[in-house]
């Protein structure tokens, strides 16, 4: 396996295991492919934080600070056309819908 495989592989496994791994594994790669992983997970944290119980869309949740602007439904569906393959899309964007009733 080179190293660009195994690079690739890392950041996959990443995915999966999502941002509360960040202390063990870091995404690996130029600066350019660490921020399009960032963005990948902040898409899949959006979606899949609904399954702990956390609704984003909570008005009352909502603060201000300095972090991050937080995403919105159209724009998530936008970025995970943009971020993901077509497949992934599609599966992701039926999950939301089926799933988690995001509309």
């Amino acid at each position: 396996m080179t190293d660009e495989n195994k690079a690739i592989s890392v950041n996959r496994w990443r995915l999966v295991l999502g941002g509360m791994s960040d202390k063990s594994l870091s995404f690996t790669g130029d600066k350019a492919e660490i921020i399009t992983f960032q963005d990948m997970e902040k898409l899949l944290d959006y979606l899949y934080s609904r399954a702990q119980g956390d609704d984003v869309r909570n008005e009352n949740s909502r603060q201000g600070g300095q972090g991050g602007s937080v995403l919105n439904a159209a724009e998530w569906i936008t970025k995970v056309r943009t971020l993901f393959p077509k497949q992934t899309a599609d599966v992701l964007e039926r999950q939301a819908l089926e799933r988690f009733n995001m509309t």
